[in-house]
């Protein structure tokens, strides 16, 4: 089988189309969940609520420790208090308001989030995500994804702790080494 070598500026410029098709095919998606949830009458609501009154906490992993206490009404969540301060200063901890901000206006856990504190963000959705669960009276996500593991940093390093051993060992991607820059 013949090998074809492709340039940087052709592997990035296909890298780059494939990321904006992923983004519009997650537009798309979110544009048909809206509409679907859309109530059919207008004034129809549901009589008893979609949630249980009250106030409810989870947690979750981002650069420390990120708890939240979500409060509910019947039909909306009324107050989010974050506790970011295992995050770090500069950026998990100084995205606390936009963060609160945003997930109070979308009412859910689907929000752009932060640039710059992406894994505080990941965290904060993951926690409504579990308040919503608890006040729906679902059962809430477990602390820890299912096998998951801690991964430790060395300078120099990248970590992904989100990949799990299954994903890459589907993944249809190979990769040679780039040899020419």
């Amino acid at each position: 089988m013949k090998k074809t070598e492709i340039s940087r500026r052709d592997f990035l410029r296909g890298m780059a189309a494939g990321a904006v098709s992923v983004a519009g095919m997650g537009m798309l998606t979110a544009c048909g969940e809206k509409a679907a949830s859309t109530p059919v009458a207008e004034g129809a609501a549901e009589a008893a609520g979609i949630y249980t009154p009250g106030t409810y906490t989870a947690s979750a992993q981002g650069m420390g420790t990120v708890t939240m206490t979500a409060t509910f009404d019947a039909n909306n969540i009324t107050a989010i208090d974050l506790d970011v301060s295992g995050e770090t200063p500069d950026y998990g901890q100084k995205a606390k308001d936009e963060l609160i901000k945003q997930l109070m206006d979308a009412q859910s856990p689907e929000i752009d989030g932060v640039a710059g504190a992406t894994i505080t963000t990941d965290a904060a959705k993951k926690c409504l995500k579990d308040c919503i669960a608890q006040a729906k009276g679902e059962a809430s996500a477990p602390a820890a994804d299912a096998g998951a593991s801690a991964v430790v940093a060395t300078e120099g390093s990248f970590v992904c702790t989100d990949i799990l051993p299954e994903d890459v060992a589907a993944s249809a991607v190979v990769m040679d080494e780039i040899t020419e820059f």
